[in-house]
């Protein structure tokens, strides 16, 4: 049986949807680390602050997918691209100017 590639999206779909979700921090890192990473979104909506984020708020170079959030249960690292950090480091930001949790088991991406 042949497998079908995934269907990809072409350079400006991918611009499109980074302008379009640009005026809301949480989508906004939504959309940027499911293309900068690959990550499924059932492992976005997973990631606690603890798997991007040290404590004192430095972001981390790689994402260690834990198997509760990974598809079959498989942990693998993920690579942080570099042009992904500075929204990152906005976003903890964006965090803390609302109040919310920045323990390390806290949800990263909340309501």
């Amino acid at each position: 049986m042949s497998r079908l590639s995934p269907q990809t999206l072409t350079a400006d779909e991918q611009k499109a949807l980074l302008q379009t979700s640009s005026g809301h921090q949480r989508d906004h890192i939504i959309v940027a680390l499911a293309l900068g990473t690959g990550l499924r979104l059932s492992e976005l909506v997973g990631l606690n602050v603890g798997d991007i984020y040290f404590p004192d708020g430095a972001v981390r170079t790689r994402i260690r997918v834990r198997p509760e959030i990974a598809k079959r249960g498989r942990t693998g690292d993920v690579i942080i691209p570099d042009m992904l950090m500075p929204k990152l480091k906005r976003f903890w930001l964006y965090k803390m100017d609302r109040g919310e949790c920045l323990e390390h088991s806290a949800p990263l991406l909340c309501a």
